[in-house]
């Protein structure tokens, strides 16, 4: 099942692509209001966290020096904060 649900994604996202079990299917990303910190980092993969697949495919995305950045709610106790009907179990 993991393996047909990964074939059905764009081919540039495949790479991002991660299960988790609390969080299902996701992508991971760098949220938008983050993305200048973490490109002028030393370490920018400390910005980058776990938004649902269907989330990002329906907002919208742009991958920018090699991560994908998405315009999405993020919380510094909750993390990303997104509607529960985005997540894929």
């Amino acid at each position: 099942m993991l393996r047909e649900y990964i074939s059905r994604l764009p081919r540039e996202l495949k790479v991002f692509y991660k299960y988790f079990m609390d969080s299902g299917h996701c992508l991971m990303c760098i949220p938008k209001q983050f993305v200048n910190d973490a490109l002028s980092s030393d370490t920018p993969y400390n910005y980058v966290a776990p938004i649902p697949v269907n989330y990002v495919i329906e907002k919208g995305y742009k991958i920018i020096n090699g991560y994908i950045t998405v315009e999405v709610q993020y919380d510094k106790m909750l993390g990303v904060v997104v509607d529960e009907a985005y997540y894929e179990y």
